[in-house]
């Protein structure tokens, strides 16, 4: 009896392990199987599309008022005053109602294989590819036409840029890192997630491997400590170099996370080609850190709102139910979102998001404004998929932008050209002019006057197929 009692317990304490190791290992790897979910693609007019009764901002001059936008051939054919754009025949004509056109935005800090919660990995039930097809749906619907996606699942993003690209699904262009360079036990160290190096790693090897996939730039994790204070397990120097370097001879620019000066110092030294994050810290860097920013171009892409969002929500559960997060998810957003917030609990976590958000309303702020002292280039990101953040809200850190001093323009700048040069995209995307592909976006009001009218998207436009039109806010009809 006995016995048959302990072989009981033993079989189940097997089958435990073996669940767990599946669920940590296996399954993350084989992205929980399914298909994308196809795409139902909107009827296109035939002909060329005129864009009538709006402001045009193109990303590189004083706006133009009261005008019209003209798209042939998936290009931008051009724009003048109303009055000097005859319509052409057989144009289909969409009524912008006074509304603004610019340039598609970016969103540079993307993980669209993470859905927003404080969560490790998916659920059984929520298949990834269906995950990936409904995160890019969201991310495209709030304007964002192009996107650096960050990791999450190995290389699912290059399976999701494939079907975007074979226009099987609807989402932005995608620029993808695959894993992240790291070790076990540091940021993103799971094998589901990043590589894990070793100090006798082959960075040729790993480089040229992650090339073949098909990666447009690489992301490593700077030495130093995370969001609660601690000290994570990083890669040596040497090879961080030697990685680096590499990725360059290859053509492939570095994007390094940090949180800390220390991580910051060694990326600039290292020869990152931008900052991810990296404004979270207490105090302000030295001038010679900045002047060194700012002498080699890096970028920063600071993710502000995720880090005020999730203070918020962590604050103030109340928060799920604004009525942007409702408008673009729906009534059953927040109560998932709830459910996260179990974390809260922790009291460790507490303590961070604390100290969090005295940074935030402090140094923080103060490092965003010298960073615009200095003419470092910031490019906006989102952090999207990561702690509570969902994806979409790339208006919300815009807004954030212009909190903390910049002119509405300027953080416009942020998510177009600026974006587009951090890219590499500059000579066709970011800015609207003729002959360039008509990547664009129509919004209700004016974001030079009121940023929050980015959260208005009424028509969204990529490589001039309308990918997203609001009805009720814009019409359409040929003429």
């Amino acid at each position: 009896m006995f016995f048959l009692l302990f072989l009981v317990i033993v079989l189940v304490l097997l089958a435990l392990t073996a669940g767990w190791f599946l669920y940590r290992r296996w399954l993350p790897s084989r992205f929980l199987g399914g298909e994308f979910p196809r795409a139902r693609v909107l009827p296109q007019p035939p002909g060329p599309i005129l864009l009538d009764n709006v402001t045009v901002l193109n990303g590189q001059g004083q706006p133009l008022y009261d005008a019209r936008l003209l798209i042939e051939n998936g290009d931008v054919i051009g724009y003048a005053p109303k009055d000097d754009v005859p319509i052409p025949d057989g144009a289909h004509v969409i009524d912008g109602q006074g509304g603004t056109v610019l340039p598609g935005l970016f969103d540079c800090h993307v993980h669209l294989a993470l859905n927003g919660l404080l969560e490790t990995y998916p659920d059984l039930h929520d298949r990834l590819k269906r995950r990936l097809a409904r995160n890019a749906w969201l991310t495209l619907r709030s304007g964002v036409t192009t996107v650096r996606n960050m990791p999450g699942y190995g290389y699912s993003g290059l399976d999701l840029e494939r079907g975007i690209q074979e226009q099987r699904l609807r989402g932005p262009r995608m620029l993808n890192a695959g894993p992240a360079l790291t070790t076990r036990g540091g940021y993103f160290g799971h094998p589901a997630h990043g590589l894990l190096l070793s100090p006798h790693t082959n960075p040729e090897e790993i480089v040229a491997q992650l090339a073949r996939q098909g990666v447009r730039f690489l992301k490593a994790v700077a030495p130093g400590e995370d969001l609660f204070g601690q000290a994570m397990p990083a890669l040596p120097l040497s090879l961080l170099q030697a990685l680096v370097q590499t990725a360059h001879r290859h053509g492939l620019p570095v994007a390094f996370h940090t949180h800390q000066p220390e991580g910051v110092q060694i990326a600039l030294n290292l020869g990152g080609d931008s900052l991810e994050h990296a404004l979270t810290w207490p105090g302000t860097l030295g001038d010679a850190t900045w002047e060194q920013m700012a002498r080699q171009e890096t970028t920063l892409v600071p993710t502000l709102y995720a880090y005020r969002h999730l203070i918020e929500v962590l604050r103030d559960p109340s928060r799920l139910d604004d009525p942007l997060l409702v408008r673009l998810f729906g009534p059953g957003f927040a109560a998932v979102q709830r459910q996260a917030l179990r974390w809260q609990r922790d009291r460790r976590y507490r303590e961070a998001m604390h100290r969090l958000a005295e940074h935030l309303e402090t140094t923080t702020r103060l490092n965003f404004q010298m960073a615009r002292t200095y003419g470092i280039r910031i490019a906006a990101g989102t952090n999207g998929g990561m702690m509570l953040m969902p994806h979409g809200m790339i208006a919300r850190e815009l807004a954030t932008y212009v909190e903390y001093g910049l002119s509405p323009y300027e953080a416009i700048q942020t998510a177009t050209r600026n974006a587009a040069e951090l890219c590499g995209l500059a000579d066709r995307l970011g800015t609207l002019a003729p002959a360039r592909p008509a990547d664009l976006i129509l919004v209700a009001g004016d974001p030079l006057h009121d940023i929050t009218a980015l959260e208005r998207v009424t028509l969204v436009m990529k490589n001039g197929v309308i990918e997203y039109q609001k009805v009720g806010k814009t019409a359409g009809g040929s003429r």
